[in-house]
Order: structure tokens, then C-alpha cells, then sequence
């Protein structure tokens, strides 16, 4: 039976006893456990009577069990006990042995009263304070203290992790060029403003030589991969590789390989700008030199051509070139020719068309299938 049958069954056992002790000439003196102490004679005697009166109620017990029956088990039945003394009853010692532990005390702290006078003093001053009690306040500074400088120092740390990976990011990509940024130039225009700088630049340098800027503009409206464009107010040159579909999923070697090409500030190689992938074909954007290339200025006949001094500078700057493009992270030019090796407006030589050799071989390959 669960605990709340129980007490119910005997919830109802003792209302009936409590109504046949009633009655009778019977005193309840109290229950113990599931057990009824009773006595008759008491507190007003009634001769020898008393041993009839307690028979007569415990026959009554009986027979009144003899119709119970519990509501949960019907067909389960009430057993009761019954033991009678007779005799004068003198008097009643009733001994309890009190456990400490199970007392109201056991329930507020522990198993004894408490002492007459607190340990502290009824006021609390009897007792010295604790450390944390003394210098509660230090201790909390402290604590704010502490917890503001590991937020700031996260805070930090976290904002420095956050602005190198977005400087990482943006390095990486310095070398993506949108293509909105890009103008070609008319060749008509281009020519009327190199000839004018290339005349200035003569008139600069007190020199008869005359310059190949006719010529350079030439070769580029006449090739079918190099065009000359306008990027940020000044010129470029850019090869084109075809069609942007090459270039739609960049591997992180290639974008490390352009980031590095972006990168290289050597006086003989001619300055990487970055690729265009967002326009109708993958461009490759170089600084443009104004005397154009070796092959340029050997075409036109130029005087330059017979001058020792100046050949013996070309052949130094290209070897300086190439020597620095075989100690980078390329390590080969890998299509060095004269049309690679541009002049600037100082009769400087830069090597320029390095690297991209996977763009290189995309172009070819589609020549191939075409």
C-alpha cells in the first residue's frame, strides 16, 4: 500500500474504536504506533467492573473489524490483537527515551539547545571579523578590478586577432582590381599625350634622341593581347587572357602568387598592378613604361641602339631583373623574349610579363582546342 492508503485505513480504524470507546466505561490514555492503551476505572473507579467494560469493548473491536473492509483491497482483512489486565491500577509511570538528533533542534542547526548567550554576544561583537568582513571593500575593488582588466585584455586581444585578419584580407586582396576602374585608352588621344611627355622628357634631358612613344602606342592598337588603359588617372598596360571563366576559382597558391607579384618593389622589374576578374575577360594589369620595349626601341631605329653606354646598361639592368625574379617565390621568369623587357621614360630597363604561368596555360590550352 502506498503511504497516503495507509494513512487513510488507519485514519478510519480509529474513528470507529474512538466511537466504541465512547461507548463504554473506558479512558483512552493514548495510541502507540497503531496501538490503543485503554483503562476503565479511571479517573472515576467503578468497583470491579472495569475488567467487563474493557471485554465488552474489546469484543465490540472485533466485530466491528469483522464488517471493515479496505477500500483499496476489499478482500484483504483486519487482524487486531487484544490483551487485558486485570487488577487495581495504583498508578501510571510513563518513561520516553528522547533522541537528541530527532528533537526540534535537530532541524535548526544541530542536535542541542542553543546556549543561553549567543558565541558572538547578543550584539555580534563578541567575535572578531573575518579578513573578507574587514577589508570587504578591497576585496571587492579587487575583484572589479580584475574582472574589467581580463575583459579589456580579451576585448584586445580580440580586436587586434579581428583587425589583422581583416588587414590580412585586404592585403590579399590588393591585388583584385575591379574592372569599373579601368579605361581604355583611344589610341588617337593616347598618342597626342605620350608624343607631348615624350617631347617634354627630350627637351628635359637636352637630348636629339627621338622618342618611340609613337611606336609603343602603335604596337599596342595593333596587338591582339596588350591594350593600354587608364587605371586611377594613370596609364597601364594590360594583356588579356580570355574569358573570366578561367579565372572563376582561384586556388590559394595563385592568389598567394599574385599577392607577391603585387608585392615586388625591385628597380629592374616593372610593377605588377593586379588581375581584372570581374569584366567580360581575365586582364592582367601592368605599370605602363613609356618607350615601350627593347623590341620597340630596336624597331624604330633609334640612336639609343648605337649608344655602348645604354646597351651595356640594358644588358646589366636585365641580368639584375632576372636575378631578382630567381630568388623570389617564382624563381623563373618562364617566357623572358624583348617584348618583355620595357623602357621607362629614363631609359630604365623593367622586365615585366612574369609569373601567371597558370593563366599562361589556360590561354594556350584554349588556343589549342579552338
Amino acid at each position: 500500500m502506498r503511504p497516503l492508503q495507509v494513512v487513510n485505513l488507519m485514519n478510519e480504524l480509529y474513528t470507529i474504536f474512538d466511537a466504541i470507546i465512547d461507548e463504554h466505561d473506558v479512558y483512552k490514555v493514548e495510541s502507540i504506533g497503531d496501538g490503543y492503551l485503554c483503562v476503565s476505572g479511571l479517573p472515576n473507579r467503578n468497583g470491579t467492573l472495569h475488567a467487563k467494560h474493557c471485554a465488552d469493548m474489546a469484543i465490540k473491536f472485533i466485530q466491528a473489524l469483522l464488517n471493515f473492509r479496505i477500500l483499496d483491497h476489499p478482500n484483504e482483512r483486519v487482524r487486531l490483537r487484544v490483551g487485558l489486565h486485570s487488577g487495581p491500577c495504583v498508578a501510571g509511570v510513563q518513561i520516553s527515551l528522547r533522541n537528541g538528533s530527532l528533537s526540534m533542534w535537530s532541524s535548526r542547526g544541530g542536535s542541542i539547545p542553543p546556549p543561553a548567550v549567543p558565541i558572538c554576544g547578543f550584539d555580534g561583537n563578541g567575535c572578531t571579523a573575518s579578513v573578507f568582513e574587514m577589508y570587504k571593500g578591497y576585496f571587492l575593488l579587487g575583484i572589479a578590478l580584475f574582472v574589467v582588466t581580463i575583459s579589456g585584455s580579451t576585448f584586445t586581444v580580440g580586436f587586434l586577432i579581428h583587425a589583422k585578419f581583416v588587414e590580412g584580407r585586404r592585403s590579399n586582396m590588393s591585388w583584385k582590381i575591379p574592372f569599373a576602374l579601368l579605361t581604355k585608352s583611344k589610341p588617337k588621344r593616347a598618342e597626342r599625350t605620350a608624343a607631348s611627355r615624350s617631347r617634354h622628357s627630350i627637351r628635359s634631358n637636352q637630348t636629339n634622341i627621338s622618342s618611340p612613344t609613337h611606336s609603343t602606342i602603335g604596337s599596342l592598337a595593333r596587338s591582339r593581347i596588350f591594350s593600354l588603359y587608364s587605371y586611377n588617372g594613370e596609364k597601364c598596360i594590360v594583356r588579356s587572357f580570355g574569358s573570366t571563366t578561367m579565372a572563376k576559382a582561384l586556388t590559394v597558391a595563385q592568389m598567394t602568387e599574385c599577392r607577391t607579384m603585387r608585392l615586388f618593389g625591385h628597380e629592374n622589374v616593372n610593377r605588377f598592378l593586379g588581375l581584372s576578374l570581374d569584366g567580360p575577360n581575365v586582364l592582367a594589369v601592368w605599370n605602363f613604361c613609356l618607350r615601350g620595349s627593347i623590341r620597340d626601341v630596336i624597331l624604330s631605329e633609334n640612336a639609343m641602339v648605337k649608344d655602348v653606354m645604354f646597351i651595356q646598361s640594358a644588358i646589366k639592368e636585365i641580368c639584375e631583373g632576372i636575378h631578382f625574379l630567381h630568388n623570389s617565390p617564382l624563381q623563373f621568369h618562364g617566357g623572358l623574349k624583348s617584348s618583355a623587357c620595357l623602357i621607362n621614360d629614363r631609359w630604365q630597363v623593367k622586365i615585366s610579363y612574369f609569373g601567371l604561368r597558370w593563366l599562361k596555360s589556360s590561354q594556350k590550352n584554349g588556343a589549342k582546342g579552338k
